[in-house]
C-alpha cells in the first residue's frame, strides 16, 4: 500500500510540474537583435491579409516603413519631429515598459491558426535589443508616430504611381 502511494504521489508531483512550467510566463527572448542605429523596431505578420508591416525609428529621427513581404515588401523613410523623437527616447529611457512574457501555453494556442497574426516590439536600450510588451503608453506613441509621420498615405501614394 505504502507503494502504491509514493508511486501516486510522484505521478502527481510530475504532473503538477509539468502543469506549472506549462502555464507559467517566460521572457520572451528577442526574436532578433537590432541594429545599434535603431530605437525602436514593430512588426506585424500574418493574419487574414497575409500582413508583413515593419516600422523602423532611428536615432537619428529617420523613420522607415515597410508593407510586404521580404524583397517584394515596400516602403518609405520620412522624418519624426524633435518632440516625438523626444518621446521615443523618453519611453526608453524611462523604462515604462514590461519585458515581453509568453507560456509554452500561449504558444500553443496559435498552432493550426492560419488567420492568426503575431506582432513583436522591440526596443534598443543600451546597446541590448528588448523584446517589450505592448501597453498603453506604447500605444499612444505609435498612434502619434503613425499620424505624424504619414506612412500609410505615403504607401498609398505609392502604389498607386506604381508603374512596373
Amino acid at each position: 500500500m505504502k507503494t502504491i502511494f509514493k508511486v501516486l504521489l510522484i505521478v502527481f508531483a510530475f504532473l503538477l510540474v509539468s502543469i506549472l512550467i506549462y502555464i507559467t510566463p517566460l521572457s520572451q527572448k528577442a526574436p532578433r537583435e537590432l541594429d545599434n542605429s535603431v530605437l525602436l523596431m514593430n512588426g506585424f505578420y500574418g493574419g487574414e491579409g497575409g500582413a508583413n508591416d515593419e516600422l523602423y525609428i532611428y536615432k537619428n529621427g529617420s523613420i522607415y516603413f515597410k508593407v510586404g513581404p521580404g524583397k517584394y515588401g515596400r516602403g518609405v523613410y520620412t522624418n519624426l519631429s524633435n518632440e516625438r523623437m523626444q518621446e521615443v527616447n523618453d519611453f526608453i529611457n524611462q523604462g515604462n515598459f514590461n519585458k515581453r512574457k509568453e507560456s509554452y501555453y500561449d504558444k500553443s494556442r496559435y498552432l493550426g491558426c492560419s488567420d492568426c497574426g503575431s506582432s513583436i516590439l522591440l526596443i534598443n536600450k543600451n546597446g541590448k535589443t528588448i523584446n517589450i510588451e505592448w501597453n498603453n503608453n506604447i500605444l499612444e506613441l505609435n498612434r502619434k508616430i503613425l499620424e505624424e509621420s504619414r506612412v500609410y498615405e505615403k504607401i498609398r501614394e505609392m502604389y498607386s504611381n506604381k508603374t512596373d
